[in-house]
């Protein structure tokens, strides 16, 4: 008799077992971060419905550990909105727009969107046409993605430049004519037409410092970006503003330019 008795413990130990290997599967095969152990976002040790929303710190910290110019060369993240969003859209517990307000953080789907809508389409989701239309570049800069695209690679042998910088320079370039015109002069010396302003772009920050007369790298505040260590269009402007080219910071009395010019 005591050998039936144990049946239902077996019996309750393979489904345990069984459990944790459907869980296991779901981690490898299911949703973004569910290979990832759940106390590297979240507070409480085992997570559920009630506490899944209280994590160790915002979703722009945490997301930024992988995605590292997420949220600097993204549509703002962790500020309160000034407009009512749709349900499908939701703000953290204290009414903030976050990473997960425009992406199912555990999603499956392409880009983890809580929409099916892309590009302008996703972005009237929330803002008006007339938001864009105000733009000096009637939003062309910001209605393709959330996020700027890196993954266009240097088509200049001559100059490494930095994918963001082919980005600008698709409608910046000398045909464009008027204002907004730049020119690529020889030694990659790029001349914006609508001032006498010039500046060395497809130049390795590191290697250049090392001659004197700049500051070393890792003082430059986290503003100035240099992707793949290359000076760029995004080393002196925002990539992703409302104001158009808006610069990273005032160059009232040269500021911007000294920050990387030690004079």
């Amino acid at each position: 008799m005591s050998n039936f008795k144990s049946i239902p413990v077996i019996l309750l130990l393979v489904a345990l077992a069984i459990g944790l290997r459907l869980d296991s599967a779901a981690g490898r095969n299911g949703g973004h971060l569910l290979n990832s152990r759940c106390q590297s976002c979240h507070l409480a040790d085992t997570v559920d419905a009630k506490n899944g929303a209280v994590l160790i710190a915002s979703q722009e910290k945490l997301c930024v550990e992988c995605h590292a110019n997420a949220v600097r060369l993204s549509h703002p993240s962790g500020f309160l909105p000034n407009r009512i969003l749709k349900d499908q859209f939701p703000r953290d517990w204290k009414g903030s727009l976050t990473c997960s307000s425009c992406h199912f953080i555990h999603g499956t789907g392409p880009g983890l969107m809580r929409s099916s809508k892309r590009g302008a389409d996703f972005c009237h989701e929330c803002h008006e046409p007339r938001f864009f239309e105000e733009m000096a570049d009637r939003g062309a800069s910001v209605l393709a993605s959330g996020h700027l695209d890196a993954r266009q690679q240097s088509a200049n042998n001559d100059l490494p430049l930095d994918a963001f910088t082919l980005q600008c320079l698709g409608c910046h370039s000398d045909q464009e004519g008027g204002d907004r015109r730049v020119g690529l002069r020889k030694g990659g010396v790029l001349q914006h037409n609508s001032s006498s302003m010039n500046h060395p772009i497809g130049v390795n920050y590191a290697q250049t410092s090392r001659q004197g007369g700049y500051r070393p790298l890792e003082l430059l505040p986290a503003e100035i970006l240099l992707p793949n260590g290359l000076v760029g269009c995004i080393s002196c402007h925002e990539g992703y503003s409302i104001r158009h080219g808006k610069l990273v910071r005032a160059n009232a009395g040269s500021a911007l330019c000294l920050t990387c010019h030690d004079l």
